[in-house]
């Protein structure tokens, strides 16, 4: 018996971006409880442990920069004439857009382990920029782009 792939729709492309969206943002809430009981940052202070945070903060970035501006700009952007179901439904706007969403998670789930270690704030602000570009492009931007 053959199967179907189920296309991806307006609700289902919704439901992954905000399952991405809520894993990055949890794991930013306990981090920020660890620091608030104390039992943060992980590593003790010294010139190791800003080395340690210059590199997470950088190697963080990677994902990041790519996500801006590889993945974002190979996102089509949606017809006029076209409904949003179809939008999603063309497989190569569905995975640009997810490898955006995953990138800028990457990036920011780096950010975010090199601050727990360190408590530096460089790790931290690519975190920041990693959530602001996550939330300012979700599917409501994509889809209201038009060409």
């Amino acid at each position: 018996m053959g199967t179907t792939a189920q296309q991806p729709t307006r609700s289902s492309i919704r439901i992954l971006y905000f399952a991405l969206l809520g894993g990055l943002l949890s794991t930013c809430v306990v981090f920020g409880v660890l620091f608030l009981l104390g039992t943060a940052p992980l590593l003790p202070p010294g010139n190791d442990t800003t080395l340690i945070a210059t590199v997470m903060a950088v190697v963080a970035m990677g994902p990041v920069l790519g996500g801006f501006f590889w993945a974002r700009g190979n996102v089509p952007v949606k017809p006029t004439e076209q409904g949003v179901d179809t939008y999603w439904q063309d497989q190569a706007t569905f995975s640009k857009a997810l490898i955006m969403w995953v990138l800028w998670e990457g990036g920011g789930m780096i950010g975010a382990v090199g601050t727990l270690l360190t408590g530096s704030y460089y790790p931290a602000t690519v975190t920041v920029v990693a959530l602001a570009l996550y939330v300012t492009n979700g599917p409501g931007y994509l889809e209201e782009r038009q060409g």
